[in-house]
């Protein structure tokens, strides 16, 4: 990659290397197999920045981490958040799935003022 180069977005490096990843020249039998010629090309070649950068990103991003960040902080300055004393041990093994989840819990929420 030259000195001050940087892609920015993905859509350009799957133009490229969409046969790596199979979504422009379709399902391959061997693709992803780390031998394979055209699949260590493409991974020499990574230089780009994922997704969230150039123009393509979402315009309100900004403003609504602003705003969930003025909730939660509003949240906890009129409430306070305890564990339940019927149950103290909270679980911290996450739950297996399509995503990991934290185990269910039971807290409290009360009022400070």
């Amino acid at each position: 990659m030259p000195s001050g180069d940087i892609h920015l977005t993905q859509q350009e490096w799957l133009a490229k290397y969409g046969g790596v990843v199979g979504i422009m020249m379709g399902p391959r039998p061997g693709l992803f197999i780390q031998g394979a010629p055209y699949v260590q090309d493409a991974l020499k070649k990574l230089n780009f920045i994922n997704f969230g950068a150039g123009r393509r990103t979402c315009a309100g991003d900004f403003i609504a981490v602003n705003v969930m960040f003025l909730y939660v902080s509003t949240l906890f300055q009129k409430y306070s958040v305890h564990r339940d004393p019927n149950n103290p041990d909270l679980q911290t093994k996450a739950m297996a799935g399509f995503t990991t989840s934290p185990q269910p819990y039971t807290a409290i929420i009360r009022e400070r003022y």
